[in-house]
């Protein structure tokens, strides 16, 4: 069995067995991978964090055959904040479904990995309303799907003149565009529109943001 080492986000845990999770983990060396963590439940397991969706660091695994396991992790980010604040969680929710559903298992994305990584840190830091990094995210992966924002001739003017800010801006640079809420849940809407009706996927956590978001208006 070879010990390998990458970073890696968790996307998703889910349980296995009584005291085991599986993990879901977008990794800089091998791309979207699946991985279990052994007796994690136990009180004295040292991989509870990293078992966590959210969790961004060094994961030490060790394939054997087609499978991987989690011997170890030095967690570089937990992204705390947006676990404890439901528009931050929600944003940050929107990231981690995108990278899972859009990528390829075995297909390394390190720029992905980068950008995600970028955005949780805006989402989970910022003061400012965090679905502006989620939307900006999704926008900047639409190339990568072969769709190009600027020939989406049917978008409204206002609509693709949002988008247009959205994909001209660095993620340090969103906080300065003038957006209000309703330009927001517009700009949203439109890119969840997007994804379902070219692409085919439908995203529950922009679903569950939208509930939201339009509770606020």
């Amino acid at each position: 069995m070879k010990e390998l080492k990458t970073q890696a986000l968790c996307l998703r845990s889910a349980d296995y067995g009584e005291a085991n999770k599986i993990l879901t983990l977008f990794s800089a060396d091998f791309g979207k991978l699946s991985a279990r963590v052994r007796s994690v439940k136990s009180p004295k397991s040292k991989l509870k964090q990293c078992s966590m969706p959210l969790c961004f660091g060094e994961y030490i695994l060790v394939k054997s055959g087609d499978f991987y396991t989690v011997t170890g992790c030095t967690v570089e980010e937990s992204f705390f904040a947006s676990w404890s604040d439901v528009h931050k969680y929600s944003a940050s929710q929107i990231v981690l479904e995108a990278l899972d559903r859009l990528s390829e298992a075995g297909s390394p994305e390190p720029q992905n990995l980068v950008g995600a990584v970028r955005v949780l840190e805006a989402i989970n830091y910022s003061e400012v309303t965090p679905y502006i990094y989620a939307t900006h995210f999704l926008i900047n992966l639409l190339p990568q799907q072969g769709i190009d924002i600027g020939e989406e001739s049917e978008l409204p003017y206002k609509i693709a003149h949002i988008f247009n800010a959205y994909r001209n801006a660095e993620v340090d640079e969103l906080e300065t565009l003038d957006f209000s809420m309703n330009d927001i849940i517009q700009s949203l809407t439109f890119v969840n529109i997007i994804y379902r009706d070219r692409l085919s996927e439908k995203f529950n956590s922009i679903t569950e943001a939208l509930k939201i978001l339009n509770t606020l208006l």
